[in-house]
């Protein structure tokens, strides 16, 4: 559909959408806080070898949400763009 063809209900659905994708990406964040938050609590609070190393290990897993979410955020704002081109 060209974009002189539009209607609000199309330029509606484009913002929709791309408001829905930047609240996907805030819930990326908000679960690696979280996740990083619990992993910082094991290895602070408990004196177990083994609880710092699932500490650590959530930590990193966070940090590879927080990757996941920026790429993938990214891919569907460029998708968006080219849908509603």
């Amino acid at each position: 559909m060209k974009k002189t063809e539009w209607i609000l209900r199309d330029y509606l659905a484009g913002e929709r959408t791309g408001l829905s994708i930047d609240r996907t990406l805030l819930s990326y964040i908000r679960t690696a806080m979280t996740t990083t938050i619990v992993g910082i609590s094991l290895i602070k609070l408990f004196d177990e070898s083994y609880l710092h190393f699932i500490g650590l290990l959530l930590i990193i897993f966070a940090l590879g949400l927080i990757v996941i979410g920026f790429l993938r955020t990214k891919s569907q704002k460029l998708k968006l763009k080219e849908d509603f081109k």
